[in-house]
């Protein structure tokens, strides 16, 4: 077996349902024609733990805003996700493509644990919207990937680094066979050419 996996002290597992869950933060509600700011406090989804404050399996996940088909119901203004990475604060604004929904933006920053959001006010109340997690990323200051296992036949697709134009790539692993790479983030999309749609292991140092 490779050194680095020798090396490795913990593993975690992550089922397909746990890759791209569109609903994994918080259940589809409806838009309001005022602000809304979510905490939190607010999150019931099933990857989410201690109360919103963690997320359930512990690696830090990016944050997708799922928007259902409601014509001139939404606003263009940015959703805007504040929270940390690597115990820094960050934030991240999503600007939707236009105001009919019918669509998943997505994030790219990876947060710790589950961001606040700040809903602007939609135009009404007939649109939807539902939150869920993305990219699985390493604990910067504590662990780091040192190899990924598919639990059956299928495509894995990662990301080396997490500057503006990191390398990502793409690639078919055997079911059960430790992939001894060491990507800084898993990626997870349905919307990719290649995307990962398997469950999968990741092995840390």
């Amino acid at each position: 077996m490779n050194s680095a996996l020798n090396l490795a002290r913990q593993t975690v597992t992550y089922a397909a349902a746990e890759l791209d869950d569109l609903d994994g933060v918080k259940t589809t509600f409806a838009t309001a024609a005022t602000a809304t700011a979510l905490t939190p406090a607010n999150y019931t989804g099933a990857l989410v733990a201690s109360s919103g404050t963690a997320w359930a399996k512990g690696l830090p996940r990016s944050v997708t805003i799922s928007r259902s088909a409601a014509t001139g119901s939404y606003t263009t203004d940015p959703i805007v996700l504040t929270g940390t990475r690597d115990s820094q604060p960050v934030t991240e604004s999503l600007t939707p493509a236009d105001a009919d929904g019918d669509d998943t933006i997505r994030g790219t920053q990876l947060w710790d644990a589950p961001p606040s959001i700040a809903l602007p006010a939609q135009v009404n109340t007939s649109g939807a919207i539902t939150i869920g997690c993305g990219d699985i990323g390493q604990r910067c200051a504590l662990d780091r990937f040192a190899g990924v296992k598919l639990v059956a036949n299928g495509q894995l697709n990662v990301q080396y680094g997490e500057r503006s134009g990191a390398p990502t790539d793409s690639h078919a692993a055997i079911a059960g066979s430790v992939e001894p790479i060491a990507p800084t983030r898993i990626r997870t999309s349905a919307e990719l050419t290649s995307p990962t749609t398997v469950g999968l292991t990741v092995y840390l140092l």
